[in-house]
């Protein structure tokens, strides 16, 4: 019985473990221009999203240690890209809990949806979502 009881236990606790990594971060739409949003599964994709233009930095890490930059990352243009008020929220981050490329940036005002992506000369972009 003690090592049933046990075993529920390591059982119980593994699935807690495994539950938490993959939660999705999604960012707050209610305050502040700014925020800094991690990738629970992968370190190096920490970004920092403009809530109110839309832009969204990748934090780049030297190999050395010695230079640490925020380097922004295109999002395909369109004529859809509506800004209500360039003094306001107008665009959430998405970082779902599976894979990188469930990274989506939404504009709040019409449900524009880009996701993260490589583009062919491998550079990080946001595609629009069709």
């Amino acid at each position: 019985m003690r090592k049933l009881l046990v075993l529920f236990f390591v059982f119980f606790m593994a699935h807690s473990v495994v539950a938490q990594r993959h939660d999705a971060i999604i960012t707050n739409p209610e305050s502040g221009r700014w925020e800094i949003v991690q990738s629970k599964l992968v370190r190096s994709l920490t970004f920092k999203l403009d809530k109110f233009t839309g832009d969204v930095y990748l934090f780049e890490e030297a190999a050395n240690d010695t230079n640490t930059v925020w380097i922004r990352i295109p999002r395909e243009l369109t004529e859809k890209d509506v800004v209500v008020d360039e003094k306001t929220i107008n665009y959430q981050l998405y970082l779902g809990g599976q894979a990188v490329r469930d990274c989506f940036l939404i504009n709040l005002n019409n449900g524009l949806v880009w996701f993260f992506n490589t583009n062919k000369d491998h550079e990080y972009v946001f595609d629009l979502l069709k």
